[in-house]
C-alpha cells in the first residue's frame, strides 16, 4: 500500500483496477456472487431513478430561483446555484436563512455583482419559495425515496429467489472462460500451435 502511494499520476489507478477486477472471482462464491449480481442491478435501478428526479429537481431549481432572484445574471455561478441549492434539500440542508434572514443581503446590483455582499431574494419569492420547497420535499424525499426503496426491494427479491440459478450460471461462465484460455502466457502463446489443450 505504501508503495502505491509513492506512484505518479494515473499510476496509482493501475492498482486500484486490478483490485476491482479481483471482484469477478467472488462470482464462484455462492453467497457473495448473487449479492455482486444485485449491487449491479440495483445501480441500473438507480440510474432509472435519478432520470426521473432530475426532472423534479430541474423543474423546482428553475423555479425557485427565478422567483427568488429574478433578473440574474446568466452564468456558470447562477447555474451551480440552481443546482447545488434543491440537491442539498434532499439531504436535509434547507438554506432557510437566505429567506429569513436579510440582515447582511442588499438589492444594490453594484455591491451582489461583484460579490461584496449577499442578494436579498424578493418579496414575492420570501412567501412563495418555502411553498415550493414543502411541495419539492414531499414529492422527492417522500414519494421518490418510496419508490427507490421499493425499487431495491423488488430487484433484491427478484433475484434472491433465484440465486442458487444465477450462481450456478456464473459459475459456469467463469469455468467455461478460464477453459478456453491457453495454458501458456504471451508472448509464448502467440501461435494457436503451441498452446496446449485443457482436459476439463
Amino acid at each position: 500500500m505504501h508503495r502505491i502511494y509513492k506512484m505518479p499520476g494515473h499510476e496509482k489507478a493501475i492498482p486500484c483496477e486490478q483490485r476491482i477486477r479481483k471482484l469477478k472471482n467472488y462470482f464462484l462464491e455462492k453467497i457473495l456472487g448473487p449479492k455482486l449480481i444485485i449491487i449491479r442491478r440495483m445501480v441500473q435501478d438507480l440510474l432509472y431513478f435519478l432520470v426521473i428526479m432530475a426532472v423534479f429537481l430541474l423543474a423546482y431549481a428553475i423555479a425557485s430561483h427565478s422567483i427568488l432572484y429574478p433578473d440574474a445574471p446568466v452564468t456558470w455561478e447562477t447555474a451551480r446555484q440552481i443546482i447545488r441549492k434543491p440537491y442539498l434539500h434532499l439531504y436535509g440542508e434547507l438554506f432557510l436563512d437566505e429567506t429569513e434572514d436579510l440582515k447582511d443581503c442588499t438589492n444594490d446590483a453594484s455591491l451582489w455583482k461583484n460579490g461584496t455582499s449577499e442578494r436579498c431574494p424578493s418579496e414575492t419569492g420570501r412567501m412563495v419559495g418555502p411553498i415550493m420547497m414543502a411541495v419539492y420535499l414531499l414529492f422527492s424525499n417522500i414519494l421518490m425515496l418510496n419508490l427507490l426503496i421499493a425499487m431495491f426491494s423488488y430487484t433484491f427479491n427478484k433475484i434472491h429467489e433465484r440465486s442458487e440459478k444465477i450462481w450456478c450460471f456464473q459459475r459456469y461462465i467463469m469455468v467455461k472462460d478460464y477453459a478456453q484460455r491457453p495454458v501458456l502466457c504471451p508472448p509464448v502463446n502467440d501461435k494457436p500451435g503451441r498452446a496446449l489443450p485443457i482436459h476439463q
